[in-house]
């Protein structure tokens, strides 16, 4: 007999599959010679797994055709045919290669990420199985797995590790591993959710920049941030002791004449925003004239370094004749108001040269009581 010849019904002999899957169908062609009667012709297929020991295979094979069942190992096929005393086998076998599932497509579970940036790089395992190349696929839900789409960016990375872009909405990853020929095995890892941190809510702020005539070199910061939220304060140039750097309104102390610069970093999360004071420190200025003429202009005796929420203030006038003729103060909860060229009980002074007597001391440092006196001059034209 002649022609008996066997393929795959793609065509060829030989083909690979994945661990458990099912070959496509084999096909023979039509014998010829024998008794030359088409009905006469037997057939058996046969089966080996290592192309030497051959048994006729379990069942459905004494057809021109045969369907191979579910494999897990390679094997080999050829079909031998038998027409009254004549037996022939086919000269080609057919081989189907079977390869290992792919297995250890696990991927590392990723860090939370503030709203709007890029998280590090997904990565995974090492896969095993399939033929050992391998193919990567990154795929993404918006939906919490619903519905999945490509990654966006470059989702075929061979490193098999994959660079998502700044997400502002939480987002589900999983990635698909290819192997062997046709892609023939396929593993889809476990899926990874980047979670999405807000970032600081509130309204954040340092402060006002703010120049300080301060003879104790103290302030009390005025920051904002939710109470949720984290805060720091940390020295950029200058110096400063605070009582409690965590504090929006820590209060800070041992400050450098001139410039001093302080940043707030507020934390909510992973999310960090940061916003800088500058505080400048200047020494007290005590003018050596006004004019209470009621015009708007330098009309009260005001001295540039009080400040009367943080510092107990002392102030006396005395007038030529050595007699005090206005007094006022802070302490005791006493109500300070400045100079405005009258008495105490509120008459008009006359233009005139006065002595003053100005006392500070701090409220809250340890820092000496500031005594500063000297001359005025009150005119009023």
């Amino acid at each position: 007999m002649i022609n008996n010849i066997v393929s795959l019904l793609s065509g060829g002999t030989d083909t690979t599959i994945c661990d458990g899957a099912n070959p496509n169908r084999l096909q023979g062609t039509l014998p010829t010679g024998g008794t030359n009667l088409p009905g006469d012709y037997a057939y058996e297929w046969l089966s080996s797994t290592d192309n030497s020991t051959w048994i006729p295979v379990a069942s459905s094979g004494t057809s021109q055709g045969y369907d191979p069942p579910a494999l897990n190992v390679t094997t080999y096929y050829m079909r031998k045919v038998l027409s009254g005393a004549c037996i022939d086998i086919s000269a080609a076998t057919i081989k189907i290669t079977v390869l290992p599932l792919i297995a250890n497509n696990t991927l590392t579970a990723p860090a939370v990420i503030c709203k709007g940036s890029a998280p590090d790089p997904l990565t995974g395992s090492t896969p095993t199985g399939g033929d050992g190349n391998y193919k990567y696929l990154w795929e993404q839900s918006i939906d919490g797995g619903s519905t999945w789409t490509l990654a966006a960016g470059v989702n075929n990375d061979p490193s098999g590790n994959y660079q998502p872009p700044a997400l502002s909405v939480p987002t589900k990853y999983k990635r698909k591993v290819n192997s062997g020929a046709n892609n023939c095995c396929l593993n889809i890892s476990n899926i990874i959710e980047i979670v999405i941190h807000t970032i600081p809510s509130g309204v954040i702020s340092a402060g006002p920049d703010t120049v300080l005539y301060s003879f104790d070199n103290y302030y009390k910061m005025s920051a904002l941030k939710e109470d949720f939220e984290t805060g720091k304060w940390t020295t950029i140039s200058g110096t400063g002791d605070f009582n409690d750097d965590t504090k929006k309104d820590a209060e800070v102390s041992n400050l450098s004449p001139k410039l001093n610069s302080f940043l707030w970093t507020v934390i909510n999360g992973p999310c960090i925003i940061k916003d800088s004071v500058d505080i400048i420190v200047e020494e007290i200025k005590i003018p050596n004239g006004f004019s209470p003429n009621n015009d708007g202009i330098n009309d009260v005796f005001e001295i540039l370094g009080l400040d009367t929420e943080n510092q107990f203030v002392e102030l006396s006038i005395v007038n030529s004749a050595g007699s005090e003729v206005f007094y006022s103060s802070n302490k005791d909860s006493k109500t300070w108001s400045w100079w405005d060229g009258k008495t105490t009980k509120g008459a008009d002074l006359a233009e005139g040269t006065y002595y003053f007597i100005l006392k500070m001391e701090s409220k809250y440092t340890d820092v000496s009581p500031y005594k500063e006196s000297g001359f005025i001059v009150l005119k009023r034209k």
